[in-house]
């Protein structure tokens, strides 16, 4: 039985490690298309406005929060000098499905409205320049240089 919670133990750790680490940065396929140029037509960056403003919806979240419910019970087996691998694995499975059922809950009551705001004017935007979307979007490699300024961008409470 310890065997085969080891093993599950294992599984989860590799694939979840996996899925959350190919989904993250600014070269991921869950971003790169958002990212415009300023040559780009009002269209195209009204689709990109668009693409990115559904990035919540892209991210793998079952195996992001299968790799923070294994961070959390790994330290909360140090803390409690518990070895049992069936312990683990019970603790990592309540605490993902906690984690899962917290976000679905806030996510459907407050926070997916920012983003139906963002497309509800993207569409009114639209209608008045008389543009259709298209979606065709490509994708650029960036350089040290966006990279710097997307790395060190952070969220402002209040317009400035």
């Amino acid at each position: 039985m310890v065997k085969i919670s080891i093993l599950i133990i294992t599984i989860l750790v590799i694939t979840s490690a996996y899925q959350t680490f190919k989904s993250v940065g600014m070269n991921s396929s869950l971003t790169k298309k958002g990212y415009g140029k300023s040559t780009e037509t009002i269209g195209t960056l009204l689709d990109r406005i668009q693409w990115s403003n559904h990035y919540l919806g892209r991210i793998p979240l079952y195996s992001r929060y299968m790799f923070y419910s294994i961070i959390i019970t790994f330290f909360v087996s140090i803390i409690y000098c518990n070895t049992d691998s069936w312990f683990f694995l019970q603790n990592t499975l309540v605490i993902c499905l906690i984690l899962i059922t917290a976000n679905s809950y806030f996510s459907y009551h407050a926070d997916k409205f920012p983003s139906y705001y963002i497309d509800k004017n993207i569409k009114h935007i639209r209608k008045k320049l008389k543009l259709e979307p298209k979606f065709k979007l490509s994708t650029y490699e960036l350089k040290d240089s966006t990279r710097n300024k997307c790395y060190h961008f952070i969220y402002r409470t209040a317009l400035e």
